[in-house]
């Protein structure tokens, strides 16, 4: 098993910012500090409060709300913990809040999640290694098994596929035939396992390594758009727009303020 830190940041979040429908293929944790916030989560809400640790798991629609105080902030990080082609965190059921306990023993791990991926070289991505490994041993005193997750070793090998050639064409029907499944079989086990149907799943992948390229790159919109896969810049900035809630122009304006 290996451990990806996909992403993360502590920043303010007032009443003001943007709270669009979130869906991440990775798991998404995010803690607020100072104030109190609600999550929409299969259409039931929730209350966060200060110190407590909202966990969702990948393929997982959900909001974040209004934010009851103006002046907290919040740390949020993306990652997976991958075994055979899948997120183990898939093969468990955990409360969508943990208590301030959990979330403040999360809190400084994630901190130093965040600072250690600013850096390089072997060293470095063996500390990632071994704080994802110590948050995992903090979040599995709140797992229970899933019965349902039985599928999920099927397809590994086409998400071993996904994550090696996610900027070329990939067809479901090919990645159907390295599970041994038909392809109506294939998508159904393969959203249910992940929350996403594989085409958007794939689309998921290609718009995050976009971000990264935008907010870390001077290469143009275009350029980024095909090496990302997409077809054209125009279905690109579309996708990216339909997800994001933002352009690629103004997520990347955004990025160079910060």
């Amino acid at each position: 098993m290996s451990f990806f830190f996909r992403g993360g940041k502590e920043e303010p979040r007032s009443s003001m910012n943007p709270w669009p429908l979130l869906k991440y293929p990775w798991v998404h944790i995010e803690i607020p500090v100072g104030g109190e916030w609600d999550v929409t989560i299969h259409d039931a809400t929730l209350r966060v409060h200060d110190g407590e640790m909202l966990i969702i798991k990948p393929g997982v629609m959900h909001r974040l709300r209004k934010a009851t105080d103006g002046t907290m902030t919040t740390l949020y990080a993306l990652m997976s913990w991958m075994r055979r082609g899948s997120d183990v965190i898939t093969s468990y059921r955990f409360p969508s809040v943990l208590p301030e306990e959990t979330g403040m023993k999360v809190l400084p791990i994630l901190r130093k999640l965040i600072a250690n991926a600013q850096q390089q070289g072997l060293a470095f991505s063996a500390r990632e290694q071994e704080l994802g490994f110590t948050l995992l041993e903090v979040l599995s005193v709140h797992a229970s098994a899933d019965d349902e997750s039985s599928d999920e070793p099927r397809i590994a090998s086409a998400l071993d596929h996904i994550d090696m050639y996610w900027n070329t064409t990939i067809r479901r029907e090919t990645l159907a035939q390295m599970t041994g499944l038909s392809p109506s079989r294939f998508h159904s086990v393969f959203q249910k396992a992940t929350g996403f149907a594989p085409l958007e799943y794939i689309t998921a992948i290609r718009l995050q390594h976009a971000c990264d390229m935008l907010a870390s790159t001077k290469r143009s919109i275009g350029d980024i758009a095909s090496a990302c896969g997409f077809t054209s810049v125009y279905y690109f900035s579309r996708c990216f727009s339909s997800h994001k809630k933002i352009t690629p122009s103004a997520y990347r304006e955004g990025q160079r303020e910060e």
